[in-house]
């Protein structure tokens, strides 16, 4: 998908990467980069954003500014709507632009989603990109958990989706005698329970 991307958007610089800091993404990260590596390209010329709805955990901007420094992202942090960044970033690409997320089909609304999928009616026009769409829960920390990748802390406090301060809270099915045990090191039995959860 990400080199089908490449061909379809004519190189890097024909592309966006809406980086939210969560574990899906930042598995996205990683299987962009390095296949543009493979592909003698440079991740860098990807435009990475990040879309700040101020509401945003203290541990995520960490994780988030800390990725981009250790990668020289250049992230843009946009303080607007999804909507309105968004239009900024195509208004800075001149010509069709595929915008890289990582949503997997579980997620809220995109059980019809295609790999490649154009915005709705209203919005800013490009393609939305899905590599890891069909990704389980459990495939999402096999490849964290294998490669040794840093994810965001709030992963090993019990959360298995984050989204703003007010509407997260660490999943029950992880509280063991009193404590919380780690996202991360429970995949398996997460799977069913994880299934409608974000990012």
């Amino acid at each position: 998908v990400i080199r089908e991307s490449l061909e379809r958007f004519e190189g890097p610089r024909g592309l966006a990467f809406s980086f939210n800091g969560g574990k899906d993404s930042t598995v996205l990260l990683h299987l962009v980069m390095a296949t543009l590596a493979a592909e003698g390209s440079d991740y860098r010329q990807v435009l990475f954003f990040f879309i700040d709805n101020e509401q945003n955990f203290p541990e995520m901007i960490e994780f988030i500014e800390n990725t981009d420094r250790e990668y020289s992202l250049h992230l843009q942090n946009i303080i607007k709507s999804l909507k309105e960044g968004l239009k900024d970033v195509l208004d800075s690409r001149p010509g069709p632009c595929g915008v890289f997320m990582g949503t997997r089909r579980t997620d809220p609304y995109s059980e019809k989603l295609a790999v490649f999928h154009p915005t709705d009616a209203g919005w800013p026009a490009c393609t939305r990109i899905h590599p890891i769409l069909d990704w389980s829960y459990a495939d999402v920390w096999e490849f964290l958990r294998s490669l040794s990748i840093p994810y965001c802390s709030l992963y090993d406090r019990g959360y298995t989706s984050i989204g703003g301060v007010h509407n997260s809270r660490p999943n029950p099915a992880l509280r063991i005698s009193g404590r919380v045990s780690s996202a991360s090191s429970s995949s398996s039995s997460l799977s069913s329970s994880s299934s409608s959860s974000g990012d």
